[in-house]
């Protein structure tokens, strides 16, 4: 362990408590929702129930919450993974809404990213690659999983304007695992450049645009309700703009 990633778990514990304290002072702490199981999951801890279903070898895919599940399901649905897929977010309702996937063989909170949590749910679960979506990048998930040969790609990328200075700043700690990537599909071209900036080879990075666009569409019928639902209050759907 680097010197960067060191200081990095010593200084974890603090930031989650202060995430914590934040959450319950703001008037949030019902949010969390944790229970007993919950956080055995956040330690790293594989049920016999989630073992079952998920087996060993399968493929990782993360997403921190309900937002980020529709490019989950564009991933499943691509690969034909049916059932075949260990969906990990990092809340409680993220993982509520990842159960429902028709492609998830199991659905669990993510480990804290603590070498020790990372280590275990990695022992446990022995995933053959992990697929990150969006900008979830924990160093210590990244630096373990790079540590067992484990390919890691971002899906669905996104580096806003706002939060690159940020992750500039934390090159020294991030650096040296994104600089591992096995491919980051980014949503635009500014992502990728931003991407590329990081340190992650302009070879394995490609604009894939937002997954998020590319959910199902909706039926014929449901298509047809709401046309006329609309036309019922006076408004006419391709002859008028609606502010949505």
């Amino acid at each position: 362990m680097n010197l960067w990633l060191s200081l990095y778990q010593a200084l974890f514990p603090i930031v989650g408590v202060a995430v914590v304290v934040q959450f319950l002072a703001g008037g949030r702490g019902r949010s969390l929702r944790e229970g007993k199981n919950d956080v055995g999951q956040r330690l790293g801890y594989a049920s016999p129930e989630n073992l079952e279903k998920a087996g060993t070898g399968a493929l990782w895919i993360h997403a921190a919450s309900v937002g980020e599940l529709s490019g989950v399901a564009a991933i499943l649905k691509e690969l034909g993974l049916e059932g075949r897929a260990l969906l990990t977010t990092s809340t409680v309702a993220g993982r509520e809404g990842a159960e429902k996937l028709s492609g998830a063989a199991a659905a669990v909170l993510a480990p804290v990213d603590l070498k020790w949590s990372v280590e275990r749910f990695l022992d446990a679960y022995k995933p053959r690659a992990l697929i990150i979506l969006e900008t979830e990048l924990w160093p210590m998930t990244l630096a373990c999983c790079v540590s067992r040969g484990i390919p890691v790609a971002v899906a669905n990328g996104r580096m806003t304007a706002r939060s690159f200075p940020r992750y500039r700043w934390l090159e020294p700690l991030l650096g040296p695992y994104l600089r591992k990537l096995a491919a980051v599909g980014a949503q635009s071209p500014a992502d990728a450049e931003r991407y590329a900036a990081l340190g992650v080879p302009p070879e394995r990075i490609r604009v894939t645009g937002n997954m998020k666009y590319d959910a199902a569409p909706p039926s014929p019928e449901a298509v047809a309700g709401a046309r006329a639902a609309l036309e019922s209050l006076g408004w006419r759907p391709g002859t008028a703009f609606i502010w949505c």
